[in-house]
């Protein structure tokens, strides 16, 4: 298996919104391994008061979670920050 470089914009800071502990772990892990900061929150209301009070050149989020869900993770960044990028996934 090859493995595809990642472009890197380090150190980014990266905000990652996972309710799954060891999905957090594993995202959290790879993006490290890459030379990426990552700062993992376990659901969408502490997401976006981590993001409110930190800075953040990207949001990864799951998509499906209790309460807040990841699409509403994003409104909510882009109403903060329209600049921001903000990635959804699922599993």
């Amino acid at each position: 298996m090859v493995k595809a470089a990642i472009p890197s914009v380090s150190p980014a800071n990266i905000l990652i919104v996972e309710d799954e502990p060891d999905m957090a772990r594993v995202n959290s892990g790879l993006l490290s391994e890459e030379g990426y900061s990552p700062e993992v929150t376990h659901n969408g209301l502490e997401a976006t008061q981590t993001f409110e009070t930190g800075r953040h050149d990207l949001v990864i989020s799951d998509l499906a979670m209790p309460g807040i869900s990841g699409a509403e993770v994003a409104r909510r960044i882009k109403e903060i920050s329209p600049a921001t990028p903000a990635l959804l996934l699922t599993g």
